[in-house]
């Protein structure tokens, strides 16, 4: 049996770690266009939040892992629009516990009723699937927010992760509590 494997692989790519259905907007020849994050390659420029706006930031690495891993799949939900995203269970989200107050928190800490951030307000989390999934896509940007199916997530900076920083380093150099 295999052993499957919960978490990335700390010393490459620490959490952003994404199914092969994610989808990514991209820049490319002065269009922004949707593709596949097995699509995205070193040097894409890809939609990214820099100080509250949106950018789109160059791709600095992206891996893939074929092998099987536990992902999170959560569906959220605002005026019948339905928004999901899947990730790996310590990828570090970026949730409202209320309409007011931001925290980051790994996938696998996150409850219904919580909120995510998307290109056109707050969805509302109201399903989280927890299965097995083979492939799981990382790249990293120097930026700590992508935007991914049209979510706001963290993403940390590639030279840190490649320093092989623990969990306590990075949240102190990025000052956010995960809970």
């Amino acid at each position: 049996m295999q052993n499957l494997k919960k978490y990335c692989d700390h010393s490459t790519s620490w959490n952003c770690c994404f199914s092969r259905d994610t989808k990514i907007m991209v820049s490319e020849n002065n269009k922004v266009i949707e593709k596949k994050i097995y699509e995205i390659k070193k040097d894409d420029l890809i939609l990214t939040l820099v100080n509250g706006e949106k950018k789109f930031t160059k791709v600095k690495y992206t891996k893939e892992y074929d092998e099987e891993f536990e992902f999170y799949e959560f569906k959220s939900m605002k005026d019948g629009k339905m928004k999901s995203i899947t990730v790996t269970g310590n990828h570090i989200m970026i949730v409202y516990n209320n309409i007011n107050e931001m925290k980051y928190k790994t996938a696998d800490k996150i409850v219904k009723n919580e909120y995510f951030n998307t290109t056109d307000g707050l969805y509302q989390i109201v399903e989280i699937n927890i299965y097995n999934k083979k492939y799981k896509y990382a790249l990293g940007v120097d930026e700590g927010k992508i935007i991914a199916d049209d979510i706001l997530v963290s993403c940390l900076n590639m030279n840190d992760v490649t320093k092989n920083l623990s969990i306590e380093d990075m949240v102190l150099k990025y000052k956010v509590n995960i809970l």
